[in-house]
C-alpha cells in the first residue's frame, strides 16, 4: 500500500516498481491518493489499475486487500 504522493517528488509508482523488482513482479500492490485529477488518473491507470482514493473506505480497503491476497 503506497500513498501516490511521497517525498522528493517520488511516487507510489516508484516504490512499487523498486520493491517488484527486488523481490518480484508477484508482490500485490496498490495507491492510495487524493489527487483525482484525470493526468494523476491516466499515469496511475498505465502502471496498476488498483487505486483507492482519500478519504478510503474501511470496507473498500478491507476489500482491496483481500482480492489482492486472494490473486
Amino acid at each position: 500500500v503506497s500513498d501516490f504522493h511521497l517525498q522528493d517528488g517520488r511516487t507510489g509508482l516508484d516504490a512499487i516498481a523498486a520493491l517488484r523488482a527486488t523481490f518480484g513482479d508477484g508482490i500485490p500492490a496498490f495507491l492510495v491518493s487524493g489527487d483525482i485529477t484525470q493526468q494523476r488518473l491516466r499515469e496511475t491507470g498505465a502502471s496498476t489499475p488498483h487505486v483507492l482514493h482519500k478519504p478510503v473506505n474501511p470496507m473498500a480497503l478491507r476489500a482491496m486487500i483481500s482480492s489482492l491476497l486472494k490473486s
